[in-house]
């Protein structure tokens, strides 16, 4: 027998919702701009917000090896670059998440995507100066506006993506950044060779910064209408305090751990993916930064897509672990291939560098969403500041020890046969911690595997009950 019902009745007919202490909900995007064509105009914007960031990060990895020339430095104290670059980002991270949740996400963005620009100026005159100390303290005041910068950009993310297009939002915001990164892979070695002057790639990086200055802009534009328009979406400013994180559920410290293993193993290999190319398989730097972005690539034409599919189907966990074993995989195989014969080159190790995008892809497009699934909402900014902390603090200390085992082991595949190993062995730590994640999911009810939520699982079975009588 059918039944018509109007929507007070469809309404009041509604189970009570579940309640579920561990795990926030998945909220839909209902009503309002976010439900409109505007958030995916703010999306693009928010996806160029950070590529100066990137784009400027990468520059001394595409430009190592003419860096170490120019310089007069060993692999190890090049690696003290990427070191002291990490020193503010263990408290500036976890600090601008305390300020977004506090002041708000549009000031935040602003200032310090400013800090990133101050940076990069320095870093500018550091590099025309042949001024290594310079070029630490330019390496310090960057990575001072860069933390906070990505942490902005998740937030405002989040805030307009509060749905089960979280994922793909996330995952295409940083596989665009990630394209700077590949952009000045390819332009930059050939900017140097060009002009001769290594501080013009630099001076370029200026520009791209100020261009994702204007891509902030426009975010804050269009997160002040949206705020104008919908009052319920601002948060009010909230007494805090560290100790608010000893709030979050064990899991989210677990995701948090898995961040920083594997990223560390991410960028301990790409910081030094140049100089490796070049010593070990006979490219140019021009060549090795050609073949690069390889690693780049794949995450730009599959993470959209796989944030689209764990959207759709969850298994989030074990596509984690899944990329985990890629990845590696592809640092045992580049380990173990035999380096290029001498006056020769060897692309062999383009297979290595394809797992090592896969794993990427895949990753990038799954890890950062779990964070907003296992954390309270008020924390959202606190929870990605923690984690980028994290990632920060472990890469203090893993690009010192892979410089010493380049020093050390020079005379055996360039140095990076034992750095590679040590690399999968902190590869082989997050997959194990990938698994306690797992564990501990499931002892929860598998949230992080599920595609939505109970609410949503409930209010589907009841509409379809509905349709179906």
């Amino acid at each position: 027998m059918s039944t018509t019902l109007n929507p007070t009745d469809y309404e009041t007919a509604q189970p009570p919702e579940p309640k579920d202490l561990e795990v926030p909900l998945i909220k839909p995007t209902v009503g309002g701009m976010r439900a409109t064509r505007v958030r995916w105009l703010c999306l693009f914007f928010a996806c160029f917000t950070c590529v100066g960031d990137y784009y400027c990060n990468n520059l001394t990895q595409a430009l190592q090896h003419y860096l170490m020339i120019e310089f007069d430095i060993d692999n190890l104290k090049f690696n003290t670059l990427s070191s002291v670059s990490s020193v503010p980002s263990v408290i500036l991270p976890f600090v601008g998440g305390i300020l977004i949740d506090k002041f708000g996400i549009r000031s935040i963005f602003f200032i310090f995507c400013t800090v990133v620009i101050i940076g990069q100026i320095i870093m500018t005159v550091g590099v025309a100066k042949l001024n290594f100390e310079l070029l630490l303290v330019s390496k310090v005041i960057f990575a001072i506006g860069a933390g906070p910068l990505i942490v902005a950009k998740s937030a405002v993310l989040v805030k307009w993506f509060v749905g089960k297009e979280l994922s793909l939002a996330l995952g295409a915001a940083l596989c665009v950044s990630r394209l700077g990164s590949s952009i000045d892979s390819i332009i930059s070695p050939k900017v140097y060779e060009w002009t001769g002057n290594l501080a013009t790639p630099f001076f370029v990086g200026i520009i791209v910064c100020v261009m994702s200055l204007g891509a902030v802009m426009c975010v804050n534009y269009l997160d002040a209408k949206l705020d104008r328009e919908e009052p319920a979406s601002q948060k009010e400013a909230q007494p805090f305090s560290l100790k608010e994180i000893l709030k979050a559920k064990r899991i989210f410290f677990m995701i948090a751990l898995n961040v920083a293993l594997l990223y560390a193993g991410f960028f301990g290999f790409t910081n030094n993916l140049n100089d490796h190319m070049v010593t070990r398989f006979g490219f140019t730097p021009a060549q090795a930064g050609a073949i690069i972005p390889v690693i780049y690539i794949c995450p730009s034409a599959i993470t959209p897509f796989f944030g689209t599919l764990v959207d759709k189907i969850g298994k989030r966990v074990i596509m984690i672990f899944i990329a985990s074993c890629i990845f590696l995989v592809s640092h045992f195989f580049i380990a173990f291939i035999p380096d290029a014969p001498e006056g020769t080159t060897s692309y062999t190790i383009l297979w290595g560098l394809v797992g090592v995008g896969i794993f990427y892809s895949i990753y990038a497009a799954v890890i950062w969403p779990c964070i907003a699934l296992v954390i309270e909402e008020k924390l959202t900014g606190l929870g990605y500041g923690f984690t980028n902390s994290s990632q920060s603090l472990i890469m203090i200390i893993v690009p010192l020890i892979l410089g010493k085992i380049n020093v050390s082991t020079a005379d055996f595949k360039g140095g990076y046969f034992w750095s590679q190993i040590f690399l999968a062995g902190i590869v082989i730590a997050g997959t194990l911690v990938t698994i306690f994640v797992y564990l501990e999911d499931m002892k929860h009810g598998g949230r992080l595997n599920n595609p939505g939520t109970e609410r949503e699982r409930a209010k589907s079975i009841r509409a379809k009950s509905f349709i179906e009588d």
